[in-house]
């Protein structure tokens, strides 16, 4: 296990379509922080003199370790490519205390206006529409993001010079 996150994208060329994978990897510093702030809360209690505020910030500390115990170490994305449609699965966490919620969904290539780098959360972007973009591949760099732009685009041309913007793209 490595100290940082890790986000590693996988392609795969199937004959009918393309496969995007993002295998995401927490590091041992996202998970020491758990414990960490148990022992803090865990400390501050046995130092406070009055013994009615122990209780709380032990349980409290105690509370602290539950997402040690359930937190995803890796979570995948899936996103399948066709020339009809963008089927995405995975798992997100919209609160970020370990609740995953499956994301299972598809996107008719019909509906989708533009495809590309989210700048203000690091992901692969659809555009479908006003109000309605959705984050298929989260966690991709810019660099990551325009690998499966070009992929798509050798792969579907047609498709990807109707989605792409390709001065952004650099293609």
């Amino acid at each position: 296990m490595s100290a940082a996150h890790r986000v590693r994208l996988i392609t795969q060329e199937l004959p009918d379509e393309l496969q995007f994978r993002v295998e995401h990897e927490l590091g041992w510093i996202a998970l020491a922080i758990w414990p960490v702030g148990f022992l803090a809360c865990e400390g501050f209690a046995r130092m406070l003199p009055a013994s009615n505020h122990r209780l709380p910030l032990a349980i409290g500390g105690l509370i602290l370790l539950v997402p040690l115990f359930t937190i995803r170490r890796h979570l995948t994305w899936k996103l399948s490519v066709t020339g009809k449609r963008f089927a995405v699965s995975g798992y997100y966490d919209p609160f970020a205390v370990v609740i995953y919620i499956p994301h299972n969904f598809a996107i008719p290539e019909s509906r989708v206006k533009w495809m590309g780098y989210g700048e203000n959360d690091r992901g692969f972007y659809l555009d479908c529409g006003v109000w309605n973009k959705e984050c298929v591949l989260p966690g991709l760099t810019r660099q990551q993001c325009d690998t499966v732009i070009a992929a798509i685009a050798r792969r579907l041309p047609d498709l990807a010079a109707r989605l792409i913007n390709r001065e952004e793209v650099g293609l």
